[in-house]
């Protein structure tokens, strides 16, 4: 490694490329630097705006989606309304129907009708359409849409009867739904399947009103809508469950709803902004999904969202109107995100500037490239120095940046908070003046109003709308009626009411006065009893609001008021607000202020407590904020309402202030919102701190690295010295590697000129290397020429593309001596200097062939002697039958000759007895033989074997051997296996057999039987009560024509267990027994399950 301390004048052309490279190197750090902070400036900002534009535009589709279903829920609350009115009225009229619902349908336009549908029975038909046709119907009957057969077209026809109808009783406006009264709403629907049906058999079943899928209104010119169901029950329901509700359901309150006139507002709000709204319906069939588009004036027709401002991102929520599924998709328009843009223009700039200046000092300083040379100091440090520099300045600007944006969005978040929260507080102002609307028509609607119907149609109310404290009927009550009133009252289960006022701080008994206001029903009871009989005329700004109301005939509320009773007290729950809604007589005109001096009937009230109400508001939002509410219709004397924070605690409102006003009553609410940065603060990116501390940390490390990269030069020249000398040994090693392996390497180029090979390759082939040079590969292998070679290479490259092990084969080699020899040759491919090279291995296996022939010629011998002697053994078994047989035969002919001539000898039978019992030995020896020897030619295919079948059918033919010895076999839990069934059968029946044989005399044999699974084997077992095996024979009871016990004693072969054990083996198992004489013998035996793959093997051939 000498070479490695050498002078750079050894390589003068390296030298100079590196010095030359230098200034080129360094400036274009130092400008790669600026412009990886400026990107990561203009990446950071652009996906910081994305992040807000995608907030913003979620959030403004959830408001937009709160709005639409806040704006359906307040048409549904009509319906709701309408149904606490049925339920709380004794006989609903037509008069009284439209009296109630009139002043709904003017305030809320997207109803086109309201229809009071009542349960009708086949039974009352009759008599239902009779009272209707005394009402002032004539014509009045019940009927359903049917097609006629003779022009194929619907028609209104008298309903079918039917066990059940819903027929629309009442609707109003008559005139603009004439068409529908009478109409069965239950009436069947073929084409539509039933759908009205099964929505009203729903809606009655959960007790919630259900929409019905798109439908024309033929009252709006065919436009799209929706007609809405709400189930009535009777007042004494107690239960939910549907049979609870079936049973006593009165009827439906239902109508048409037009779905333009229900968006407009909120469409008309979004596309202020430039957003477009489209409304489906996602349980509809795709072409009945469409129900509303703010850009399409003929809202019968859908137009595709990419007709119009394609380049509009697109919001989907999910939200359910009366049951339905529906999906809102908001089209906001899109935003430019200028500020990335110019941020990344200036960066650019910047950089550039930079580049240059550095390049300037770098041609000024040749020290800093020159390791011979020391160099100036201030030189040295030039240019870290400015490196240190502008990252900083770019730190700090990016810094500035994002603080600059996280405010703005900060801000902006506690804006939209704020705004959301305004819009709560709003809404529930909103719902709870609904409420009132709701009570005044339902009083106005009803001549006679008992104290048990007005908390049938309230109490629902008050259970919706929490944050109301009460709501009250105060009747008008001349002094000559107080006493009438007061015993009515008491009468109604209030004992101890009377006409109250508040005097000193104290309820007492009101004094004489003209007129009183007292408050005479009022629900919650329980918790406003103190209010019971409480006159409001005693009270200035009650009575004040009061007089107000009546001489407007319009909704008044009071300033804060302290409540009389609150429940339970706390300090902004102790004071509150009086809203009131002057009613008058029924059917009376009050079109000026007389009329309504005189025939003012009394006030519906509904007290608000503005602390709930507001608690309410951060309870839903989950968010914390300083609300103050102020009355400030008397700009000179504001007034709190309420506020969240007492004097004793600190506010923690943050960096913005909403401030909007609402009018409640006549009067003018200023609501202030602050958010709390505590709250807020963390929903947005801290990047700041982080981009600075990221960028000054950037910097650092890239000054670090400058300074390092000044003096490298040096080290580089003494690497590539040191590395150039490191090659050379590289290749040195290599060679001599290569040289020492055993197989033979050759490589060559694509039209297969050797390039090279190794000490192996030339004594394989017993050339020396130099004459194979540049020679082609043919002269070593012949095979390898012209197609042949190109086949193998073209191989190689499709094998490639998935594997990287190369290609393999045998051919035959060219001895130098000009001899072939068998070899094995393997092909890889590498890439040297962009040129593509071939590598091959080669090895002579001319000696492993040799071995390969000698063990298959002598496998092929042994195969012959085996089968031979397969042979000869089923011959010698077969042919020895028939002299037996013979023998057998004759002897039996013999005695039978020879007749009386043996009754006295003997001897002579005893000796014919030993030659038929020899003979007969001998047959059933030789037939065990034959039957030991075929279990191994036996070529039966495995199958499945259901054991518990198998050793039923043996048991079955071994009846009367069972039989006569009062034997049992029992049964444990036995599987399917895969076997072949011949010899599992022969196994099972010889150990079933052996162990009804071998028994002590007298006894009754017992055999038991069982299996269980044990993984990849089956376990068995076969237990007797037999005479059992000694231990020292347990080892030898399986051999061939080993016998235990005499003949005389126990007959038998001594295969019977041989062919047991061979069964076994040759199901991949093993067999033994564990046996204690005079108690009986266990046989254990395991068979082999097959493989996954036997299986899978198995099950293709079956599909084959």
């Amino acid at each position: 490694m000498h070479r490695s301390h050498a002078s750079g004048a050894d390589n003068p052309p390296l030298v100079a490329w590196l010095k030359a490279r230098s200034k080129a190197a360094l400036t274009g750090w130092l400008v790669l630097l600026c412009l990886g902070l400026s990107f990561l400036m203009f990446f950071s900002l652009d996906i910081a705006q994305r992040s807000q534009r995608q907030a913003e535009r979620t959030a403004i589709a959830k408001d937009l989606a709160a709005q639409l279903e806040a704006r359906f829920q307040d048409y549904l609350d009509v319906l709701t309304a309408a149904e606490r009115f049925v339920t709380a009225s004794d006989q609903v009229t037509f008069e009284n129907f439209s009296a109630f619902t009139q002043e709904f349908l003017d305030a809320y336009p997207g109803i086109l009708g309201l229809s009071w549908n009542p349960k009708i029975l086949n039974a009352d038909r009759a008599a239902f359409e009779q009272r209707l046709r005394d009402e002032g119907n004539p014509s009045f009957s019940i009927t359903e849409r049917r097609v006629i057969a003779s022009t194929g077209e619907r028609s209104m026809v008298p309903a079918e009867p039917r066990e059940l109808y819903y027929p629309v009783a009442y609707i109003t406006p008559y005139d603009r739904n004439a068409a529908a009264h009478g109409f069965d709403t239950y009436s069947p629907d073929p084409i539509s399947k039933n759908a009205r049906r099964k929505m009203l058999d729903q809606s009655r079943d959960e007790g919630r009103p259900l929409a019905t899928g798109r439908v024309a209104l033929v009252q709006a010119d065919n436009q799209y809508g929706m007609l809405i169901y709400n189930p009535v029950y009777s007042q004494d329901l107690n239960g939910t469950d549907p049979e609870s509700r079936r049973a006593h359901l009165l009827g439906y309150i239902g109508g048409p709803f037009l779905l333009s006139e229900i968006v407009r507002p909120v469409a008309q709000q979004a596309e202020a902004d430039g957003i477009r709204l489209i409304l489906r319906d996602i349980e509809a069939i795709p072409d009945k999904q469409h129900l509303y588009d703010s850009r399409t004036a003929d809202h019968r027709e859908q137009k595709a969202p990419d007709e119009e401002n394609s380049a509009a991102p697109l919001q989907t929520i999910k939200i359910a109107i009366a049951g339905r599924r529906m999906e809102l998709s908001v089209l906001s328009p899109p935003s430019g995100a200028t500020v990335p843009w110019i941020v990344l223009a200036i960066g650019v700039l910047i950089s550039a500037a930079v580049g240059a200046v550095s390049f300037f000092i770098l041609s000024q300083s040749e020290s800093l490239i020159s390791p011979g040379k020391a160099g100036k100091l201030s030189d040295r440090i030039a240019l870290p120095v400015l490196t240190a520099l502008v990252g900083i300045a770019l730190s700090v600007v990016l810094y500035l940046v994002f603080e600059n944006l996280e405010k703005k969005l900060r801000n902006e978040a506690l804006l939209s908070e704020a705004q959301d929260q305004f819009a709560t507080v709003r809404k529930s102002v909103e719902r709870n003046l609904e409420v009132l609307d709701s009570v005044k028509s339902y009083f106005d609607a009803s001549e006679l109003v008992e104290r048990a119907d007005f908390r049938i149609f309230v109490r629902p109310l008050l259970h919706k709308y929490a944050n109301a404290q009460a709501i009250a009927w105060v009747p008008k009550v001349e002094q000559a009626d107080r006493e009438a009133y007061e015993i009515a009252a008491r009468a109604q289960g209030i004992p101890d009411f009377s006409i109250r006022e508040l005097k000193d701080g104290k309820m007492q008994i009101a004094g004489p006065r003209d007129t009183y206001f007292p408050a005479y029903f009022v629900e919650p009871l329980a918790t406003n009893m103190q209010a019971i009989g409480f006159d409001l005329t005693s009270h200035a700004r009650p009575l004040t609001a009061l007089y107000a109301s009546r001489d407007s005939g319009k909704v008044v509320a009071t300033g804060r008021v302290t409540l009389v009773h609150t429940n339970p007290p706390t300090a902004n729950s102790e004071t509150g607000v009086l809203v009131i809604n002057p009613v008058y007589e029924y059917s009376v005109t009050h079109s000026n202020l007389a009329e309504r001096r005189r025939h003012l009937k009394g006030f519906v009230l509904i007290v608000l407590r503005a602390g709930d109400m507001i608690s309410q508001v951060l309870d839903e939002s989950q968010k914390q904020s300083d609300i103050v509410v102020t009355d400030i219709t008397d700009p000179g004397r504001p007034e709190v309402i309420y506020t969240s924070v007492d004097d004793t605690q600190e506010r923690s409102s943050g960096a913005v202030t909403f401030s909007e006003q609402i009018q409640v009553g006549g009067r003018e609410w200023l609501v202030k919102i602050s958010p709390s940065l505590d709250t807020y603060g963390a929903t947005v990116l801290p990047l700041p701190v982080f981009m600075l501390i990221g960028g000054l940390i950037f910097t650092t490390l890239l000054t670090f690295s400058i300074l390092l990269l000044v003096r490298r030069r040096e080290v580089v020249e003494h690497l590539v010295l040191e590395r150039t000398d490191a090659l050379r040994d590289t290749a040195s090693r290599l060679q001599a590697v290569m040289n020492t392996v055993v197989d033979g390497v050759i490589t060559l180029d694509e039209q297969g000129l050797i390039h090279s090979a190794n000490l192996s390759a030339e004594n394989i082939f017993g050339i020396a290397k130099s004459e194979v040079i540049n020679q082609p590969v043919n002269l070593l292998i012949p095979e390898l020429k012209g197609k042949a070679l190109e086949e193998l290479f073209l191989r190689l490259t499709k094998q490639g593309k998935d594997s990287d092990s190369g290609v393999g084969c045998e051919l035959n080699g060219l001895h130098q001596d000009g001899s072939l020899f068998a070899m094995e040759l393997g092909v890889n491919d590498m890439w040297s200097d962009g040129v593509r090279m071939f590598v091959f291995t080669v090895r002579d296996i001319s000696s492993r062939k040799k071995v390969e022939s000698e063990k298959a010629r002598l496998i092929e011998e042994l195969t012959l002697s085996n089968e031979e002697l397969a042979r000869f053994a089923f011959i010698c078994s077969h042919d020895l039958q028939e002299p037996l047989r013979m023998i057998r035969s004759f002897s039996e002919k013999l005695q039978s000759h020879m007749g009386r001539r043996l009754d006295t000898d003997e001897k002579g039978k005893k000796y014919f007895r030993f030659i038929t019992e020899g003979a007969t030995r001998a047959q059933d020896l030789i037939a065990g033989v034959l039957e030991y020897s075929s279990i191994e030619t036996n070529t039966r295919p495995n199958e499945s074997i259901n054991l518990d079948d198998l050793t039923q059918s043996i048991q079955a033919n071994l009846h009367e051997s069972l039989t006569g010895r009062d034997a049992q076999i029992t049964f444990g839990p036995l599987p399917t296996i895969v076997g072949n069934r011949t010899q599992i059968y022969q196994l099972f029946q010889n150990l079933i057999v052996n162990g009804l044989k071998y028994q002590a005399p007298d006894s009754r044999p017992e055999v038991h039987i069982e299996g269980r699974d044990m993984g990849d084997q089956w376990h068995f077992l076969v237990r007797d009560n037999g005479i059992g095996i000694n231990q020292r024979h347990l080892s030898k009871i399986f051999e061939i024509f080993q016998r235990l016990n005499r003949q005389s004693q126990y007959t038998g072969t001594g295969i019977g267990l041989s062919i047991c054990k061979k069964v076994v083996e040759r199901h991949g198992g093993r067999i033994w027994v564990a046996s204690e004489p005079g108690v009986g013998s266990t046989f254990y035996f395991l068979i082999q399950k097959p493989s996954p793959l036997e299986v899978a093997s198995k099950n293709e051939r079956a599909v084959g």
